[in-house]
């Protein structure tokens, strides 16, 4: 069941669990708990390995990422934001992009296309 606000989910005849409805376009209300044990070990896992990742590349795409993770946002979702852009590192110098993301840190602007398009046009 659910309303303008809230989201109900009964099984059988008892409610299980209720959300908040969110408003924002491409927001979603996530609740940790409702994960299985299992997954949420697997995501600390790969959290871990993106910061250890990005340690390697710089110092500020290590700020960036530890940005990211900081956020209220459920960590999985920026997981993969934090993978994308040390996937960069494929196609960049570790210079432009650590110059790519201290303009993004520098701007608040997260946004995977932001930082490949300043690592792109970066020039010594």
């Amino acid at each position: 069941k659910f309303n303008s606000k809230m989201v109900y989910a009964f099984f059988e005849t008892e409610q299980i669990k209720c959300h908040c409805v969110s408003l924002a376009h491409g927001h979603f209300v996530i609740d940790e708990k409702d994960y299985p044990e299992k997954k949420l070990i697997d995501t600390n896992f790969h959290i871990q390995h993106a910061l250890k990742e990005s340690k390697l590349i710089g110092e500020n795409v290590h700020a960036m990422a530890r940005a990211l993770f900081k956020m209220p946002r459920f960590p999985l979702k920026n997981l993969r934001k934090v993978q994308a852009v040390i996937s960069l590192g494929k196609k960049h110098s570790p210079v432009a992009l650590e110059h790519a993301c201290s303009t993004a840190l520098k701007l608040s602007n997260y946004n995977y296309h932001f930082i490949n398009s300043c690592a792109k046009n970066y020039r010594l």
